[in-house]
């Protein structure tokens, strides 16, 4: 089975590098540069029963016939939006919880038109939803540059700048691009207003012994910073104490942080020999596997 997977913007950091033989990446909603008063118009347009009117969205509504499975991620909102153009096709498609499940998510309205998955084992057993690990996508690398930074973060704010703060003193050379939410100030970080190219922070990740990750949940799964860690070979210290769990977890490459982390833990655990991973268990994480576990996993009707 084919799979067309539909996103806000798929030239969002790494989804740019979405290559498959199975699915294919496409924007949700069209992209076509149109002014103010046109996107009022096409808002009038919606709401007054056009909402399969293709001026709204891109080329996939062609395909909907089609023998394809679509898999929507859920930044794609609104989804009553696109519950209708599939109702009238009478398709059930996936909706991907790519991101933690909030309030704002309705999951009873979501499970009544949509087949719905998550990447987190947390909201699966929270929600009574089917469950898909995380993927990634991303250039090939190379790994034999010298090593300039001992761990490089690359992030917004969202609240966690005292982590930040005592991680960055924790570090003998770090590298720290935090973009700040609103007018927070840092004496140790260069708190920065506009996100980072995410070829420049490759650039840096290459140089960088560790990667580090400060996640905002007790029950948070494997994010794109632990995506990275795995197929570039780098070592993780990250706060996500169920990463312990993990198959590929290892020691040597995994720092759990604590609230009696010192610099001498920090420093002991760079020092630790890495143990590269297996092809297999990054194959597991690659976008074809990911896309063909759907069908494995859930009862997916179209």
């Amino acid at each position: 089975m084919k799979y067309i997977v539909l996103v806000p913007n798929k030239k969002w950091a790494n989804l740019k590098y979405f290559d498959s033989s199975v699915a294919e990446i496409c924007d949700v909603y069209s992209t076509q540069s149109i002014n103010f008063i046109i996107r009022i118009f096409r808002k009038l347009l919606y709401f007054i029963g056009f909402g399969k009117n293709k001026a709204f969205y891109e080329d996939w509504t062609n395909r909907i016939e089609s023998d394809v499975q679509f898999i929507i991620f859920d930044s794609c909102r609104p989804y009553h939006r696109l519950r209708r153009v599939f109702n009238r096709a009478k398709i059930r498609p996936i909706v991907y919880f790519w991101n933690p499940i909030c309030k704002r998510d309705n999951i009873k309205y979501l499970k009544k038109y949509f087949t719905v998955f998550t990447y987190s084992t947390f909201d699966s057993i929270n929600y009574n939803l089917n469950y898909n690990p995380t993927f990634y996508v991303g250039p090939i690398l190379s790994l034999t540059q010298e090593i300039e930074y001992d761990g490089v973060f690359v992030g917004r704010n969202k609240n966690r700048l005292v982590k930040l703060e005592k991680l960055y003193k924790q570090l003998c050379n770090p590298y720290f691009y935090v973009v700040k939410d609103h007018l927070e100030h840092s004496e140790l970080i260069e708190l920065k207003s506009d996100n980072i190219d995410y070829n420049e922070y490759l650039k840096v990740l290459v140089k960088s012994k560790a990667i580090i990750e400060i996640v905002f949940t007790d029950n948070a799964d494997y994010t794109l910073r632990t995506m990275e860690a795995l197929f570039y070979q780098k070592k993780l210290i990250t706060n996500n104490r169920l990463i312990v769990n993990a198959e590929f977890y290892n020691k040597n490459n995994i720092y759990v942080l604590n609230d009696q982390t010192s610099k001498q833990d920090i420093q002991n655990f760079l020092e630790l020999p890495f143990v590269p991973y297996s092809q297999e268990q990054i194959d597991f994480y690659g976008v074809d596997n990911w896309a063909e576990r759907f069908n494995k996993i859930g009862n997916i009707k179209r």
